[in-house]
């Protein structure tokens, strides 16, 4: 029986897994590699790493007895936006620059000086922003003239490995998407983007189906790997795209109104399209799907399960370990739903929903005596929850009827034993699955949350009961609670629910201070 081998090429390590025909899993591995940070906002790899990395992970496979013989074809997906450079005999010209690489932010609006915002947006599906490659193009004529003149190539990060394994420079329409040069409408490179950064088309790689054949497998490669020599490696796709089909989401009938979450050293919102769907305004991006003739949107928040790594390093003692990210999770699951007033703010790396902003940055709001280890583990769950939750919303406002969303994220983020109410706030799909207890209040946007710590007073409403008071932030709020800022300063500090006021009548209103279930930091005194 044929085995067939996939290989993930993503941010954080390579994962590699060699499965039958039907789908049945018969081996799965992985080698991590480090994503270098030499100064702020630069974020590389080298790829000879990746290349080490599947030496490493196939060696490991062999080891225990994985019939790589028997493999039969190779599939590749990866991580999007890099830039890989090589010169005229192949070679990589020093390190790739990786999609969370924020040091291209004015090449980014040179770019859209150049082509227009609008223009960009209806060829390349997106406002540009300093993730893409043709920002970190523009950066390496600039500021790098000695690699530039070196450069015969660009490709993107998978691709690298495919020029590896077979000698043959290829891509496929959805990597290519985005890069802010291919039309996504034609799924081939636009010239006048090729113009505007003074590119030939001679110097791109030919973009091919995701399901098309683009090599065999070199000698070379395959002793080295204990693989069988010409066998065909598979166009591929980038990373979502190709999770998004391994959970059905394809842009057909059986799965309209499906979309789904993922959560990897980033996040993202995906809902498959069956037309180009431009919708920028809110931070959203449309590509080309790894399924031919389909496109999809997506929202990127620039870190996502990542972000528990993160806090676990700066959580562990001066020369000692983090603690294990599976122990933060077990001491946020008994924080309750809020932790306790403290938000997070999960911009670290920038942001790229609701808007384009490689200079946002994070924070913790609303710290108090009172906040644990795992208060600031479960904000940081939420924040990352309630951020990809804008990409829903925007996705609604563009015309998109989501019902239903299966989450892809790390098992780290999943213990066995996890509790229901952190689960529904790890995958956004559980939080419209029914549950016995009584139905909590519609989550806040992430525009919503950023503004919660900047509330002033409650705004006062005549009703035929008497005065109620509302928090608000801009606009008007419909009549709802019941407590006057005196009585609500003295009675709920700390123990007063915010619930989502369902009678809001204007835009911006938070929430009506009404169950006394849930804490609340207090507001700032006037200065």
């Amino acid at each position: 029986m044929d085995l067939f081998l996939g290989l993930d090429l993503g941010t954080s390590n390579l994962k590699a897994l060699v499965m039958t025909d039907t789908g049945a899993i018969v081996a799965r591995g992985a080698s991590s590699y480090p994503l270098l940070r030499p100064q702020p906002g630069w974020a590389v790899q080298h790829p000879g790493a990746w290349w080490a990395a599947l030496v490493e992970v196939l060696a490991d496979l062999r080891a225990r007895a994985v019939p790589l013989g028997r493999v039969a074809a190779i599939g590749l997906s990866g991580q999007m936006h890099g830039l890989v450079l090589l010169d005229s005999a192949g070679n990589a010209v020093g390190p790739c620059q990786t999609w969370a690489d924020a040091r291209c932010a004015a090449e980014a609006k040179l770019l859209e000086r150049r082509v227009g915002a609008r223009r960009l947006a209806a060829i390349a599906g997106s406002r540009a922003n300093s993730s893409a490659t043709a920002a970190k193009l523009l950066w390496m004529r600039r500021h790098d003239r000695d690699r530039w003149r070196a450069a015969a190539y660009f490709v993107l990060p998978k691709d690298y490995l495919r020029w590896r394994l077979t000698g043959a420079l290829a891509t496929d329409a959805s990597d290519a998407s985005g890069t802010l040069l291919c039309d996504i409408t034609m799924r081939d490179w636009s010239p006048p983007l090729l113009a505007a950064l003074g590119l030939s088309a001679s110097a791109s790689l030919p973009i091919l189906a995701s399901h098309a054949v683009t090599g065999q497998l070199m000698r070379s490669a395959a002793a080295l790997l204990g693989l069988r020599a010409g066998i065909p490696v598979m166009a591929g796709g980038g990373d979502v795209e190709c999770a998004a089909i391994g959970q059905g989401i394809v842009g057909g009938e059986a799965d309209a109104g499906i979309a789904l979450a993922t959560l990897g050293t980033a996040g993202q919102f995906f809902a498959a399209t069956e037309r180009p769907l431009i919708a920028t305004e809110r931070g959203l991006q449309t590509l080309c799907h790894a399924v031919p003739d389909r496109w999809h949107v997506m929202g990127a928040l620039l870190i996502g399960a990542s972000a528990m790594d993160w806090l676990a390093g700066i959580l562990a003692p001066p020369g000692g370990a983090p603690p294990a990210v599976a122990q933060l999770l077990d001491e946020a699951a008994h924080e309750p739903a809020g932790a306790r007033g403290l938000l997070f703010v999960p911009h670290v790396n920038g942001t790229r929903m609701p808007a384009v902003d490689p200079a946002a940055s994070g924070a913790f709001v609303g710290l108090r005596p009172w906040h644990t280890r795992g208060s600031l583990a479960r904000a940081v769950v939420e924040g990352v929850a309630l951020a990809l939750r804008e990409g829903l919303e925007a996705s609604r406002a563009a015309g998109i009827p989501i019902q239903r969303m299966p989450s892809a994220y790390p098992s780290s983020w999943a213990p066995p034993k996890m509790p229901r109410p952190l689960a529904r706030r790890c995958s956004p799909q559980l939080a419209a699955a029914p549950s016995r207890r009584s139905p909590r209040p519609p989550p806040l946007s992430h525009s919503q949350m950023w503004t919660r710590s900047s509330q002033t007073q409650p705004r006062r409403h005549s009703t035929p009961s008497g005065p109620r008071y509302c928090a608000r932030l801009r606009g008007n709020c419909a009549p709802h609670g019941a407590r006057s800022p005196r009585t609500r300063r003295r009675t709920t500090r700390g123990a007063e629910r915010l619930s989502a006021c369902g009678q809001s009548g204007g835009k911006g209103v938070l929430a009506c201070y009404n169950e006394p279930t849930r804490r609340f930091p207090p507001r700032p005194r006037a200065a």
